[in-house]
Order: C-alpha cells, then structure tokens, then sequence
C-alpha cells in the first residue's frame, strides 16, 4: 500500500476518534445548550470518516463498492444537513433556542431533505444534468448551505464583538 494512502487512512482515523471523543463530551453535557445538535454534526463527520477509512481498505471491487455505498449516503446526508446543524448549534449556544419551534425546524430541514430526495432520485435531472454537471437543485442547496453557514458565524462574531470578560472563553 502506498504511504500516501497510509496517510490518508491514519489522518481519517485520527480524526475520527477527535470527532467522537468530543462527540461523547458533548453528550455528557447534552443539557448544555448546543450540545445535542453538535452531537449530531460531530457523529455525521466520525460516520463519513470511518465509512470512506472502509472503502480504501476493500480487497475486493464488490466490497469496495458496499462501502463507497456507505461513504455516499452519509456524505449526501452530511452535506446536506450539516449546515442547518450548525445554524441550530449557534442558535442555541447563543441562548436563542426558544426561536427554534418544531414548525421551524421542520422548515430549516425542508431544502435538505428535498436535497437528499433529488440527489438519490436525480428526479428531472434536479440534481445532475449528465452526471457531471450540477443541476438547478445542486445550486439551491448550495446557496442555502452557504446563507445558513454565514448567518452563523454572523452571530458568533457579532457574539464575540459584544464579549467583554468573556471574550477570550468564545474563541
């Protein structure tokens, strides 16, 4: 085996591990505000990891592809909700969790689960033209992804720049 695919495995294994150890910390202080919803987005990346760890290490064409199976379904789901993951983690650790009502989350997920609809129907060519090219769809979750990672860390720095005392904790 080559040593830069050594690497690669080593570095996803290494980071893995960081992602569930923290996972486990924020678990046990699930009553933080946050918590649960970093929990998720932690474990999302451990899943990618391990599952694209197991596609490089197949001996066989048949494995390999069980496993790419694997890494794809939990990258598409990653993608796909990890930024409303983020946005709901940021709102509750900034203490705005009352604002997130089931009718609003429901909401939030709405462009992320017709996102995992179209990616793995590709229903009217929504989500891949000919299999290379992205589709409309591909740019309507792309430009949701990107609003909600950037109203996020808008509120983390507006977070920060209130920060008195507390400034050094938040970063």
């Amino acid at each position: 085996m080559p040593w830069q695919i050594t690497l690669y495995i080593v570095i996803s294994l290494i980071a893995a591990a960081i992602n569930l150890l923290l996972a486990v910390f924020a678990w046990r202080h699930r009553d933080a505000p946050g918590a649960r919803s970093f929990t998720i987005l932690l474990l999302l990346i451990v899943l990618w990891s391990v599952f694209a760890v197991l596609e490089v290490l197949s001996f066989s064409l048949r494995l390999e592809q069980f496993w790419y199976n694997f890494k794809a379904f939990s990258l598409a789901f990653s993608l796909a909700f990890s930024p409303v993951l983020l946005f709901i983690f940021v709102v509750q650790y900034l203490g705005w969790g009352r604002w997130l009502t089931w009718p609003r989350l429901l909401l939030l997920c709405l462009i992320p689960t017709l996102t995992q609809f179209f990616a793995w129907t590709n229903l009217f060519d929504l989500w891949w033209r000919d299999g290379i090219t992205s589709g409309p769809w591909f740019w309507v979750h792309a430009t949701y992804a990107f609003i909600l990672i950037f109203v996020a860390m808008i509120l983390m720095l507006l977070r920060l720049l209130r920060a008195t005392e507390q400034r050094w904790q938040l970063l």
